[in-house]
């Protein structure tokens, strides 16, 4: 944009950073996040990929998030939606900065100041949108998903399920970021379950 004095203003398209479970506006170090532009007249990228490698890579159909400049671990990336990991090491207030590049063109995408937070609890649901049935595995019944209807199974009483999660906040001890955990971590403060009340 340049105005009558020559002088130019660069103006990038504002995304949605939201929680990747249940796509609340609440972002926190290690989360994974979602970014969306499905409500604005623009696309990321022209193709759609999955990241299945580990550790995660920073780039993926041609773009790249970064940080405070550095760039992030991608899950996903489409036209109108990309899934990341936030970085552990973020701050837990304040603002960082966001930046969604095009690698072949060096082209600035979308950029935006995040709001960080201590923590952003949120449980992944079965359909990926956010609500309804939760992603429970029956950890002892041959890894069956939990539910009711054709596909799925319920669990018996007694019996485990594992319910998938993010937005705990810093943990001690954490994988870098893009990579798998050795072993179980644990958060500073365990989760409260409560079934049928």
């Amino acid at each position: 944009l340049a105005d009558l004095r020559n002088r130019v203003s660069i103006h990038f398209p504002r995304v949605n950073i939201v929680n990747g479970a249940n796509y609340l506006p609440r972002v926190a170090p290690g989360m994974v996040a979602t970014l969306l532009s499905n409500t604005l007249n623009y696309s990321f990228t022209d193709q759609t990929a999955v990241n299945s490698t580990l550790p995660m890579a920073r780039t993926l159909a041609d773009l790249q998030v970064s940080i405070n400049g550095a760039p992030v671990p991608l899950y996903f990336a489409s036209p109108f939606q990309i899934n990341f990991q936030m970085p552990m090491g973020l701050p837990t207030s304040g603002t960082v900065e966001l930046q969604v590049e095009q690698i072949s063109t060096g082209r600035i995408i979308a950029a935006t100041d995040v709001v960080m937070d201590t923590a952003s609890p949120a449980l992944f649901a079965l359909n990926g949108s956010g609500t309804g049935q939760l992603a429970a595995i029956n950890t002892e019944d041959n890894g069956s998903i939990n539910g009711i209807g054709d596909q799925l199974k319920p669990v018996g009483r007694g019996k485990f399920i594992t319910l998938y999660g993010t937005g705990q906040g810093p943990l001690a001890g954490a994988p870098n970021d893009g990579e798998a955990a050795s072993g179980p971590v644990s958060t500073d403060v365990k989760p409260i379950v409560i079934i049928n009340r």
